[in-house]
């Protein structure tokens, strides 16, 4: 529990139960890590570095932007205005009480405890028509923001597969490395054209 894991593999449901800090727990002989890398439904998105004492794996809720609507009428104004005045006078809202909390937002804006998103979305199995033309490729764009320094989205379309690759220049500099990479593996999964 301490080492808050990003995979822990145990024998027995009894056994996970007990484990609350892991980022995915695979159960029994046959759960093999791999089958989670690339069949299980679980994305390989997981917290490391001890990260899954804070949290699980990346999930659609990730992307979910919550925020709140407040309404206040004037007479519910009056009634909360004593109270307000009250914790104005105590921390973080009196002078220099916001130190820390500024300093938090700094250290969490240059955190990365998600470095890579990777999505596969299976695409129409029939072509498509815009504006009466056919459509000839189809790309799933990821969007490189926040803590999320790279992201990979693949896409079926009409017998064909489209990749695209987005990164952060700062966090990925050897971009071209990668997508070469990724290029030549496919080639030799025989899912590419040769180079």
């Amino acid at each position: 529990q301490r080492m808050a894991p990003e995979h822990v593999v145990c024998d027995s449901d009894a056994v996970a139960s007990r484990l609350t800090r892991a980022g995915t727990i695979f159960v029994g002989d046959y759960s093999a890590q791999a089958s989670g890398d690339y069949a299980t439904g679980s994305n390989h998105v997981l917290p490391t570095s001890g990260a899954a004492r804070a949290r699980g794996g990346l999930t659609a809720a990730d992307f979910v932007r919550v925020s709140t609507v407040q309404h206040l009428s004037a007479a519910g104004l009056r009634r909360i205005a004593a109270t307000t005045s009250r914790q104005r006078t105590r921390p973080p809202y009196r002078p220099g009480g916001r130190l820390a909390q500024r300093w938090m937002v700094r250290v969490m804006d240059r955190q990365r405890l998600v470095n890579v998103l990777l999505s596969n979305v299976r695409g129409p199995a029939a072509p498509l028509l815009f504006a009466g033309a056919p459509v000839l490729e189809l790309f799933q764009l990821g969007a490189v923001q926040g803590n999320l320094a790279l992201a990979v989205g693949v896409v079926s379309y009409t017998g064909t597969l489209g990749i695209d690759v987005v990164a952060d220049a700062d966090v990925v500099p050897d971009l071209p490395v990668f997508v070469e990479g990724l290029a030549g593996t496919l080639v030799r999964l025989g899912a590419g054209p040769p180079p």
